[in-house]
């Protein structure tokens, strides 16, 4: 998974059936690194429970953001990602996008297989099923890219919108809720 460059246009496919696709340019970005060790989101879970699905407030982004995310963990527990947002028209969308354990994306070199995008009215959570045969108290580090987004539209910059839905100027295309690209 490629980080994106400042001045990259994106574009992504509305969820939902639409053929409604939203182009977006990178303004400005900067990496990050994160684990809930040092946020304490989660609790100490019991063998055989799992944690809930749990926000994580330090990666929820503004509107003006898409974060693209790479993650691992250190136990093995098994972890679940769900995505959370509001599709084009308003309407609440969750997804259960997959999950990982410390053999698919270690906490000490993340797969970028399993990297995600979230962002444009988007959030997501992730709960924790403890198969380990003890007490645990949940980790996931995340390390990625904070972009900072302008959306173009029709409205805001007529020519440069149609040369992006004509193909004339490249963009990247990005799946959010899911862990392409």
């Amino acid at each position: 998974m490629d980080y994106l460059v400042n001045n990259e246009f994106v574009r992504y496919k509305v969820k939902g059936g639409q053929k409604d696709v939203r182009y977006f340019q990178i303004i400005e970005r900067e990496a990050f690194d994160y684990s809930t060790a040092t946020g304490g989101e989660f609790a100490i879970v019991a063998n055989g429970a799992d944690s809930g699905n749990i926000n994580i407030p330090n990666l929820e982004p503004d509107d003006d953001e898409l974060y693209q995310i790479l993650w691992g963990v250190q136990d093995g527990a098994t972890y679940f990602l769900r995505f959370e947002g509001t599709d084009i028209l308003g309407i609440a969308e969750d997804t259960d996008a997959g999950s990982i354990d410390n053999y698919k994306s270690p906490y000490f070199c993340f797969n970028p297989l399993y990297g995600f995008y979230v962002g444009i009215k988007s959030n997501f959570s992730i709960r924790a099923l403890n198969n380990t045969g003890g007490t645990i108290t949940p980790r996931v580090d995340f390390e990625g890219m904070k972009y900072r987004i302008l959306e173009i539209t029709s409205e805001s910059d007529e020519t440069l919108h149609e040369k992006l839905v004509s193909g004339e100027q490249p963009s990247s295309k990005i799946q959010l809720g899911g862990f392409t690209r």
